[in-house]
């Protein structure tokens, strides 16, 4: 339903050289026979089939065949502006940063704008600040998709098996390999709300992954900056918090054993959430 457009916002991109790399996740509809047609018109796409793993297995699959000197995310209910590389590439280059970010528009699935959501204009200059300016979330956000990365970066990154919060896990380890940084306000990526995705549809288990997602994080910052840990221990908490309350007011079978799964992980971590 919405491939096609992600795709075609790519293809008529005004900044030209650039390689699609498609992972095809296991998908049991019409996607791939949509893929593959694109494919065969555009010798810039590369369409790659897995069995389903999660959004972080597929990055890194489809990863492993870029040649690019950057590297992005694109979701693939999603699409860009049309000058959404030639920006990113632009900025990164001048200021020769290892991050480029922007800002963002949630649109409905008639493509109609809901929000915008801008950042400010900003460079960070150092290791500890780009890492700082991530973990407190300051004039960032927690997207994979609304960036562009020197490929370099990746050489130390674990892509973590999850299905929520795999992107935050990803982008901690990123913006600790970072030395600049750069920030524009353009929202130029067109986040789509739709039905299916997994943060609005029915409660689903694949949601509790965001319990080790927090933890993963909390235990990356213990090891290489402590004194950020106790956002992440706030994350878990809060995320605890949340996930109980969907639970309580779902269908899920057996979910009182998740609701004290919750219940457990916020008194684990609640005597670390002071900063």
């Amino acid at each position: 339903k919405y491939i096609e457009k992600c795709i075609q916002s790519l293809i008529n991109q005004t900044y030209k050289n650039i390689q699609i790399i498609i992972v095809n996740d296991g998908s049991t509809d019409n996607t791939l026979k949509i893929c593959k047609k694109i494919e065969k018109n555009n010798n810039n796409i590369l369409v790659l089939s897995k069995k389903n793993g999660g959004p972080n297995l597929a990055r890194e699959f489809g990863f492993k065949y870029a040649d690019g000197y950057y590297v992005s995310f694109i979701d693939s209910d999603d699409y860009v502006d049309s000058n959404f590389y030639q920006k990113l590439v632009d900025e990164i280059e001048k200021e020769n940063a290892d991050i480029a970010e922007c800002g963002y528009k949630q649109v409905d699935e008639n493509n109609k704008i809901i929000s915008t959501y801008e950042l400010n204009n900003s460079t960070i200059n150092s290791n500890y600040e780009c890492i700082e300016h991530y973990v407190k979330q300051t004039n960032t956000t927690n997207f994979l998709w609304n960036k562009l990365f020197k490929k370099s970066l990746f050489k130390k990154v674990k892509f973590v098996k999850l299905f929520a919060s795999e992107d935050a896990c990803a982008l901690l380890q990123l913006f600790s390999q970072a030395n600049k940084k750069v920030t524009i306000s353009d929202s130029m990526y067109n986040y789509v709300q739709t039905s299916t995705s997994l943060c609005r549809k029915p409660y689903n288990l694949k949601r509790n992954d965001i319990i080790p997602a927090g933890e993963y994080m909390y235990d990356f910052c213990i090891n290489k900056y402590p004194e950020l840990a106790s956002y992440y221990a706030s994350f878990i908490c809060s995320s605890a918090a949340r996930c109980y309350a969907e639970l309580k007011y779902s269908n899920i079978e057996n979910k009182e054993k998740y609701m004290q799964f919750m219940v457990n992980k916020f008194k684990e971590y609640y005597q670390n959430t002071q900063v």
